[in-house]
């Protein structure tokens, strides 16, 4: 019993770290992510009729999404009912996207890129620069030679942009993306 707790116990921990054993995830080699990021051709999604209450003085009234009152009345509240259920079909992949510093989602732009370029995830950047950082300035070069790009996607943009462009002055772009999709994200 003692075995199959710990066992267990391991599993989870390496799973909750790094990868499961078997990747079941919608970011395997091989998959399109800007295909899985669009919602199935007969997604439908709910539908929602608004009411919002104003107040003018001691009077209250209730008022249309399409037919709001002037500034001399005060909002109250908003009321929402739903007029008809969609079917729950999603993307599945809905929490990749590349933000650059400026907050603009850059993932199209980036994927749909003409020729090769590298995409280096950083997931921590504290931890892992000691494995990485010595063969990182090879790769750097390498893409040099090649004529290819070189984007750094991380959670943490301020220690990682203060490590490749402050300290080692690659003048790289770097993007923020969901901790959890840098964890299990395989481009």
């Amino acid at each position: 019993m003692f075995g199959s707790i710990m066992i267990t116990a391991l599993l989870q921990s390496h799973a909750l770290e790094h990868l499961p054993l078997i990747d079941c995830l919608p970011y395997k080699t091989g998959n399109n992510i800007l295909q899985l990021r669009q919602a199935p051709a007969d997604a439908t999604y709910d539908q929602y009729s608004y009411t919002f209450l104003y107040k003018k003085g001691s009077e209250e009234k209730e008022f249309d999404a399409n037919a709001l009152p002037d500034s001399t009345w005060q909002y109250v509240t908003r009321n929402q009912v739903l007029v008809s259920k969609g079917n729950d079909k999603e993307p599945a992949i809905k929490d990749f996207s590349l933000t650059d510093a400026a907050g603009n989602d850059s993932t199209e732009a980036i994927l749909n890129q003409k020729g090769k370029y590298y995409i280096f995830f950083v997931k921590n950047m504290l931890e892992e620069a000691s494995v990485w950082a010595p063969q990182f300035s090879y790769l750097d070069q390498n893409a040099k030679l090649k004529n290819r790009k070189i984007y750094i996607v991380t959670s943490d943009r301020l220690a990682v942009d203060s490590f490749f462009n402050i300290k080692h002055h690659y003048n790289l772009p770097v993007y923020t993306c969901d901790v959890i999709a840098i964890k299990t994200g395989k481009l």
